[in-house]
């Protein structure tokens, strides 16, 4: 019997999961793929290339926007709602699988199915909220809920962190036993980081690497720099003079290093890193974690405070992951109880001019 099964990812990581978890499943399982909330739907460059790929495990991958602002995102959503009612009704999956279920595309989703062959909800590890929660006011939660519900409907569910919604019966983590409590209360699976270094998983990444840096080779390299995002670093003091400073240091030593700045910051190299001998600049729209799934064993990774410091963990404990973070600095210490809890090496650094 035939066991139909829908991926909705939102983020790089979840489409990656979603990928890697669509071809551990048994030959049963019949996967589609909608890659939910992109600002990028015509050329959508993870689209194309799964779409392209020929070991792609979905029998069908499509793209829904999620790039309106203001009163035009109302009008975007009903049209998002439209196709999903038409898709509902030509193809009605058993279980639906979403890194976030505050998106209001799965909720929409679980409430049609409800109405007609009721779906189980799993919720595939996104980071950082699965273990640190992203809790918020009750006050906010209930107006977010009312405003939902007279908006949309009333099938719309507030859930107190992600993944906590009454629509997740599963949730599918790197870290189950480090999970927050209100995911412990799910049924919990582990994602074993072996599932995305497979030989297919690896082709699917080089085809991603092709495609965003039109090269067909990631650079070699000793060290990857990860630069995290330009709000980070303005409540980091003195974040970028210590990049210099470590980045001359490897230059020193002999090493090549490889930057990829946040993918906000775009195209630009706006610290002019790469003018140096021996430093290869990534795009910085390609996800970090295309990166680690193709980096060689033995490659230090310098990050800091985001959750790429969490997926390297995770994905690649072959490489060697260096994190320093500032005690004395207030939004840095922040994040040293939860990357202590999770096993992540930290060199605390005392120094209020410091880098991760």
């Amino acid at each position: 019997m035939t066991n139909k099964r829908l991926y909705l990812p939102s983020t790089p990581l979840n489409l990656l999961l979603s990928v890697a978890m669509a071809l551990q499943a048994p030959k049963s399982v019949q996967a589609k793929l909608i890659y939910i909330d992109q600002r990028e739907v015509k050329h959508n460059r993870f689209l194309e290339t799964l779409r392209n790929w020929s070991g792609s495990p979905f029998v069908q991958a499509d793209v829904l926007s999620g790039a309106a602002k203001g009163l035009a995102k109302l009008t975007e959503r009903r049209a998002n709602f439209a196709w999903l009612t038409k898709y509902l009704w030509d193809w009605m999956p058993a279980e639906v699988v979403v890194g976030s279920d505050r998106r209001i595309e799965f909720q929409y989703v679980m409430s049609l199915l409800e109405q007609h062959q009721p779906a189980q909800g799993i919720y595939l590890d996104d980071g950082l909220y699965s273990y640190a929660g992203k809790p918020t006011t009750w006050f906010k939660s209930k107006l977010s809920q009312w405003l939902h519900r007279v908006i949309y409907g009333d099938w719309w569910q507030e859930p107190e962190t992600v993944g906590a919604s009454p629509w997740i019966k599963q949730a599918w983590l790197f870290q189950p036993a480090q999970a927050i409590s209100p995911l412990q209360q799910k049924k919990l699976q582990r994602i074993e980081p072996e599932w995305l270094m497979t030989p297919v998983m690896r082709d699917f990444s080089q085809a991603l690497w092709r495609a965003f840096s039109r090269q067909t080779e990631l650079p070699d390299c000793d060290v990857l720099l990860l630069l995290p995002h330009p709000n980070n670093v303005l409540k980091m003091p003195g974040y970028e003079p210590a990049v210099r400073r470590r980045l001359t240091q490897w230059l020193d030593q002999g090493k090549r290093v490889a930057i990829k700045y946040h993918p906000r910051v775009g195209d630009e190299d706006p610290w002019q890193l790469s003018v140096k001998t021996g430093v290869t600049l990534l795009p910085s729209a390609l996800p970090t974690e295309v990166v680690y799934l193709l980096l060689p064993s033995g490659v230090t990774i310098a990050a800091d405070v985001g959750t790429a410091v969490l997926t390297a963990h995770w994905l690649r404990p072959d490489l060697s992951l260096q994190v320093e973070l500032n005690n004395e600095d207030g939004f840095q210490a922040r994040f040293l109880p939860i990357m202590r809890r999770l096993g992540i090496p930290i060199m605390e650094n005392k120094e209020k001019n410091h880098a991760a």
